[in-house]
């Protein structure tokens, strides 16, 4: 049915760490069987030991092209010996991505377990891995026992890797030979050790990422055109677009505890071991932006049916839309708080596409190909796809937005604090008793951009950041008491101070809760600009003060913007598509 009206309960933002690579990655896979090693060996009824099946946590992730559960859908005909060696040969070609997702699984996976092996037992795997068993239970046992060479063997298909499971671990209560018999203890300690490589079996991880709190978002593309006229007729003969479109994307969110600023690709100081963009080790926020980032991020606005809530519409895949915007580089981040507000952040994007799709699973990402401008191929997305339907919770379907465990609806401006050096003013009293009322603040990181163009190529190579990049902190307040100072003597002042903002959160609804720091933000290194005094019949006496920083080098710990944060969720961490 056709929509009479988009609003916002329908729709629903969402951000992937990079524009032309893998929006899945495989992260484990299925192994067991084998010769026994290790702690978790597992017993059947006659007493007979082996390598349970368990997880293996890969030691690199590996991109994927395809979301996992469309892989699933294949069918085990996809997956011969036949079809992989045609995949294989064909390389990215292969009109199958899900198949060569599972080829480049093969090769992490017997690196890692490799490793793993050699490190528990000292067995180190010889040769390429064995690919594939028996289409039945005899005859995977046939297999496990035929092949103890010592190498790994991989199954693509999920029947063989049952076949080699039940024989396996067969009561030994029968003939310990022949095609029927239980494996013996000694043949055990022979067969390879197994893994089903199939990433929907192991475990995944999808890397397209919701930004929350969303506000307000808008959307827009430019074409410029040159026209080309000739001798000979009056009207233009074409008009060609000479340089790639200008596509913006601005967005207004309430910030919480740092979870939007990680997926913009800032640094938020908090605990190691949760993924990207954040650690314990403190590091200017802005360091990720600063460096080489030639295809950006794609940015996501899901709708779903009319007078549906995004976050848990039960309608079809069919019935949703997505517009993708590809290629986004944050050109200005804000963030603002002022009495009788809720704090809000405010971020710019630069883009180099836009399209719009029916339906959130399986379709092509929106990013270019920066080299030919084309649009890119060989990597899909699958975003508001929700457990209802797909049977996991890894489809990116929208939420109401939880936070490392807690549930911080917004940010008030009652609970934020503000640290001035008494030396950052000299008409006004900031900091001790009698220090100045503040009303507002806002805080700016301007990161524009310039476009490094080559012949050769459609759009640009890259955007860099220009350099330096000059933050500004502007604070409105009320007077009270007068300061003292000199502007003579303040020409001369080569100090640099640090301002730090608190911002305090409920995580719950008991009034005896304590509140958690949740956003916290050091301005390091400033120095005032102006101080500007305004009185007035009627009104109290004001002050606008403005300081500023220069943004520093990754070592650079005393200037700049720094962010920590009491957010605890594992963003995924991103990886590349082998071989692309």
């Amino acid at each position: 049915m056709a929509r009479n009206r988009v609003i916002y309960q329908s729709e629903a933002l969402f951000v992937s760490p990079n524009a032309t690579g893998s929006h899945f990655t495989c992260t484990a896979v299925v192994t067991g069987l084998g010769p026994k090693i290790g702690v978790n060996p597992a017993t059947n009824a006659a007493g007979q030991t082996g390598n349970a099946l368990a997880l293996h946590t890969l030691s690199s992730p590996v991109g994927l092209q395809e979301d996992p559960l469309l892989t699933k859908g294949y069918g085990e005909a996809e997956f011969t010996v036949a079809k992989l060696a045609s995949a294989r040969n064909a390389g990215l070609n292969y009109g199958k991505p899900g198949v060569i997702d599972v080829l480049n699984i093969s090769g992490a996976a017997a690196e890692s377990i490799g490793a793993e092996l050699k490190a528990l037992n000292g067995w180190e795997p010889a040769g390429a891995p064995i690919l594939n068993g028996g289409n039945t239970q005899n005859a995977a046992r046939a297999t496990l026992v035929a092949d103890n060479t010592g190498q790994l063997h991989f199954f693509t298909r999920k029947s063989h890797f049952e076949n080699a499971e039940a024989a396996y671990f067969k009561l030994g209560d029968g003939p310990t030979t022949g095609p029927a018999g239980a494996i013996s203890a000694a043949d055990r300690q022979k067969t390879p050790f197994c893994a089903f490589i199939q990433p929907w079996s192991g475990d995944y991880e999808n890397l397209v990422q919701q930004i929350h709190r969303v506000q307000s978002a808008n959307y827009s593309f430019t074409i410029n055109r040159t026209d080309v006229n000739t001798f000979g007729q009056l009207a233009r003969i074409d008009a060609i677009a000479l340089e790639p479109p200008t596509v913006n994307l601005d967005f207004t969110y309430y910030p919480t505890d740092g979870f939007n600023e990680r997926n913009l690709g800032f640094y938020v100081q908090g605990e190691d071991g949760l993924g990207a963009q954040m650690g314990a080790a403190a590091r200017n926020t802005a360091a990720g932006h600063m460096g080489s980032d030639n295809a950006g991020k794609n940015f996501f606005i899901l709708t779903t049916p009319e007078s549906t809530d995004a976050f848990n519409s039960t309608d079809s895949i069919s019935e949703r839309s997505v517009i993708g915007l590809g290629n986004g580089f944050l050109s200005d981040y804000t963030i603002e708080a002022s009495v009788g507000s809720i704090p809000t952040a405010n971020s710019t994007i630069e883009l180099y596409n836009a399209k719009s799709d029916i339906g959130t699973t399986g379709v092509s990402i929106p990013g270019v190909n920066l080299v030919n401008g084309l649009a890119s191929t060989g990597a899909n997305f699958s975003l508001g796809h929700p457990e209802s339907l797909r049977g996991d919770f890894k489809g990116a379907s929208p939420s109401t937005g939880e936070f490392g465990g807690s549930s911080i609806t917004a940010l008030r401006p009652g609970d934020i604090q503000l640290e001035l050096p008494a030396e950052l003013s000299m008409f006004s009293k900031v900091s001790g008793d009698g220090a100045v009322h503040i009303q507002n603040f806002s805080l700016s990181m301007p990161l524009s951009r310039s476009p490094i163009d080559r012949l050769g190529t459609r759009f640009a190579f890259s955007r860099v950041v220009d350099l330096p990049v000059t933050a500004s902190l502007s604070v409105s307040a009320l007077m009270s008491d007068i300061g003292t100072g000199n502007l003579a003597d303040l020409l001369d002042d080569c100090k640099e101070h640090d301002v730090k903002i608190k911002m305090f959160g409920l995580t719950s609804c008991n009034p005896g809760d304590e509140k958690v720091q949740a956003l916290t933000v050091d301005f390091k290194g400033a120095r005032i600009d102006s101080e500007s005094m305004s009185s007035d019949i009627g009104s109290n006496k004001s002050v606008d003060l403005t300081f500023t920083t220069q943004i520093g080098g990754p070592e650079d710990l005393l200037h700049g913007v720094f962010i920590s944060g009491a957010n605890r969720n594992i963003i995924p961490t991103y990886a590349d598509i082998p071989n692309r």
